[in-house]
């Protein structure tokens, strides 16, 4: 149960809160998930260094999990709210999921598309004799093969970008005027800002937890210095006053945070904010479908006309 995807971690943490919340103890939990688990060695070795002596974020920490799971689950083991981070957690990664999912469709479509073109407008020509059968082979399997490809190269790029800053940088740089680069990585970041601040705010968590745990998910260049305020605020100014000074965030966030402060509802405030977030991401996701298909009907007209070339010059 212990996969690197974000499926299998929504399912991994989904379990693990379950069966603490239903009062198992967490070494029983990791015997039971070694012996039914999908990844038994990952369960194994997690339970060897508890039993040794250490925490489950420690534990974590040197099986190379997510940064931003371990702070968080950190912050529930000090506050004893271990299980409701678990499964919030788990809904976290349910969401990242979906979302893979959906970028996964929107780049199959095209690819769809664009080989039942090349192989209708190549047939033809075959079935005429203007092509032999290897000259068919190629000119329908080399563009179907360097589309995939491409593909294949681009949604790696994208993913990788929402975890590594200097390359979300670059992309940006590069990318900024074409609309069908509009990157995701941006709001995914700012996403797991506010999902971590509203899962410490759940937990009880301090203020200096909740700013270590913040700093730990802010390496993204959309939020470099998210932070640096929260420790010379005062009671009276509020969290929402930290944002502020920094001004990574829009004015809209901002005042949420402040009005959920000062109405003791930050909790919902912060489930408005991330909502507002996910629409931003399921919007650029929106752009990324539209334009796709369009650069892939642009190949398919070329494809086409090159065709078309190829039985003139054949019947001459």
């Amino acid at each position: 149960m212990f996969g690197r995807n974000y499926q299998e971690l929504a399912s991994t943490y989904s379990a693990m809160g379950a069966m603490l919340e239903a009062g198992v103890d967490l070494l029983a939990t990791l015997a039971f998930q070694e012996q039914s688990g999908s990844d038994k060695l990952t369960a194994a070795r997690l339970g060897v260094r508890i039993r040794a002596g250490s925490t489950l974020h420690q534990a974590l920490r040197a099986e190379r999990f997510p940064p931003m799971d371990v702070a968080l689950i950190k912050a529930g083991e000090q506050t004893g709210e271990l299980a409701p981070i678990l499964k919030l957690l788990s809904d976290a990664y349910s969401n990242r999921a979906a979302l893979d999912r959906n970028l996964k469709a929107a780049l199959a479509k095209p690819v769809l598309l664009f080989s039942v073109a090349v192989i209708c407008t190549s047939l033809p020509p075959y079935v005429l004799g203007f092509l032999t059968t290897l000259q068919f082979l190629l000119l329908t399997g080399t563009p179907i093969a360097l589309l995939v490809a491409t593909l294949i190269a681009f949604f790696k790029l994208l993913w990788r970008a929402t975890r590594n800053p200097e390359l979300d940088r670059w992309l940006d740089q590069k990318f900024a005027h074409v609309p069908a680069a509009q990157l995701l990585s941006g709001p995914i970041a700012q996403e797991r800002f506010f999902m971590s601040f509203l899962i410490c705010i759940k937990a009880g968590a301090s203020l200096d937890m909740l700013t270590e745990t913040l700093r730990l998910v802010s390496d993204h260049p959309t939020l470099k210095g998210a932070t640096a305020y929260f420790s010379t605020i005062s009671p009276r100014e509020g969290l929402a006053a930290a944002l502020e000074r920094t001004r990574l965030f829009s004015p809209d966030i901002v005042a949420g945070v402040r009005v959920g402060e000062q109405t003791g509802r930050l909790e919902q405030q912060l489930q408005i904010i991330l909502k507002e977030i996910r629409g931003q991401i399921d919007f650029r996701l929106k752009v990324f479908k539209d334009w796709a298909p369009r650069f892939i009907y642009g190949a398919i007209a070329l494809f086409v006309a090159a065709n078309i070339i190829v039985i003139a010059t054949r019947r001459h």
